[in-house]
């Protein structure tokens, strides 16, 4: 992979903007690369795509999937959980959830790329946020750039990602009487998130509802209520697991009621992403994943790292994000920190492939 510089485009906010995205969340302080002072992109080789990050992702996602299952099911399955720390009453829920299957929307996993040597960092397999401008916005921008000959005409990109969040919406959830998706009222990033999801379940024929999670009541048999006193039993939700089990421990401690253990347990109301995510969400799960494999070509072993300045560019850290939508790879996405740690604020840097 390398980088070079490219000129922003004249009216790039007004035509984010006019897509319905807060721009304030781009823009101030810069998130997309445009709004930077000195804007670049990312290329990549098609041998980087394919053979590299691609064949990466298909092996990791086999990886982590089989360490679930040896989490869930099997003699040391509580030893795993407390490693995870992952508290009992939350055990059974999870177990159940991979059990009979329940389905995974989409993750993300976070890579570094030194050459042909690509390394895992973490995994995002609960709530991945900059799903749209990994989707449309580095699309658009990919257009755009081919016609304003700043990036070669037969430049391409790696990203079926709403494509494939379609097709896996249709899929697997069309079945729901209604798909509702919510988060936090104050989680502005979040919403913009959700309304993307939202956008591509229209396209995939759900119908769908856009609740706040704090407006949520319960009927007395204690399924979640939306604002029209409807039953929701499909919930996208874009809140982690581990905040949810936080808030279910706090009920229980005041009301002696667990709310959300209990719907994944019976399975009343469907989650997505789904509760057994939980483990791959858990910052645990990387020393666990070193010790449960000896397919390391990918890992890292866990332990304190100092870095290293093999991927920077202009004093930039860069984290390759790989997308899974289902169990498939869907497209890659870029993003640029100061800080060897990838912060929420950091640049999104658009991509192009060559040959």
């Amino acid at each position: 992979m390398r980088c070079h510089s490219v000129s922003a485009r004249i009216n790039w906010r007004e035509q984010i903007a006019a897509r319905g995205y807060d721009i304030s969340l781009l823009d101030h302080p810069p998130h997309w690369i445009e709004a930077y002072d000195d804007p670049f992109c990312a290329v990549f080789s098609r041998h980087e795509i394919d053979n590299i990050i691609t064949g990466a992702t298909q092996q990791l996602t086999k990886l982590i999937l089989e360490l679930v299952e040896e989490v869930c099911c099997t003699g040391g399955s509580e030893s795993y959980f407390d490693r995870l720390q992952i508290a009992p009453p939350f055990r059974e829920p999870i177990r159940r959830s991979w059990k009979r299957h329940d389905q995974s929307l989409y993750g993300r996993f976070d890579f570094s790329l030194n050459g042909d040597s690509l390394k895992l960092l973490e995994l995002n397999f609960d709530t991945p946020t900059s799903l749209y401008e990994s989707a449309q916005l580095q699309r658009m921008w990919l257009e755009e750039m081919r016609q304003f000959q700043e990036i070669p005409f037969a430049a391409m990109q790696s990203n079926s990602i709403q494509e494939k969040l379609i097709g896996c919406l249709r899929l697997h959830f069309s079945s729901h009487e209604i798909f509702h998706l919510g988060t936090f009222q104050h989680a502005r990033e979040e919403i913009d998130n959700l309304k993307y999801v939202q956008s591509c379940a229209d396209m995939a024929g759900l119908k769908t509802q856009f609740i706040y999670l704090d407006e949520v009541r319960y009927d007395p048999e204690g399924v979640p209520l939306d604002r029209e006193g409807r039953r929701i039993t499909c919930l996208f939700k874009l809140f982690p697991w581990e905040l949810l089990f936080i808030e279910d421990a706090k009920s229980h401690a005041e009301n002696g009621k667990y709310l959300f253990s209990p719907l994944v347990t019976s399975n009343r109301t469907t989650f997505i992403e789904p509760a057994w995510k939980s483990i791959l969400s858990s910052k645990s799960v990387l020393p666990l994943l070193w010790d449960f494999t000896q397919q390391r070509e990918f890992l890292l072993n866990p332990a304190f790292d100092a870095g290293s300045d093999a991927a920077t560019y202009r004093d930039f850290h860069l984290v390759i994000g790989s997308w899974v939508v289902g169990d498939e790879p869907a497209g890659v996405s870029v993003r640029a920190d100061s800080n060897k740690a990838t912060r929420r604020q950091a640049l999104f840097v658009p991509h192009y492939v060559t040959d």
